[in-house]
């Protein structure tokens, strides 16, 4: 029989690429954003993959002025309620960007692609002619 060979099991000491600052994104867009990860995010709790991250890589970041938070609340709509709106607001006054969800059938939708990338690439710009509109 042939001898089996340990793996090594060390574990990087670098973060990983979404948590580290070495190569920070300049936004983090949630899209859908849950009822769930909404209410979650504004009370802080990270319990998943999103709300996590959001606690570990992206608050931080933008309460310095150093990244955008920009998130589009996806539901049906009777699950938008006083809970949600206080929590949108309150995430609103913190800085985080809401994106209006595309109203379908009773549903708050996910908006289109083209609504969620001017969003983004509004958030991210650093032209003088910001927040203009073109007639």
């Amino acid at each position: 029989m042939g001898r089996r060979r340990k793996r090594s099991s060390r574990v990087s000491p670098q973060a990983p690429s979404h948590l580290s600052d070495a190569a920070p994104f300049d936004a983090y867009l949630v899209a859908p954003a849950t009822y769930n990860t909404i209410n979650a995010f504004r009370h802080g709790i990270a319990n998943g993959l999103i709300t996590t991250t959001l606690a570990a890589a992206c608050l931080g970041r933008m309460e310095r002025g150093k990244t955008k938070i920009l998130i589009a609340p996806t539901m049906h709509g009777s699950m938008h309620n006083a809970i949600l709106t206080e929590s949108l607001q309150f995430l609103a006054s913190m800085g985080v960007e809401i994106i209006a969800p595309r109203e379908d059938y009773g549903k708050h939708n996910l908006p289109e692609t083209r609504p969620l990338v001017a969003s983004v690439c509004r958030a991210v710009s650093t032209s003088r002619l910001k927040g203009e509109r073109s007639s």
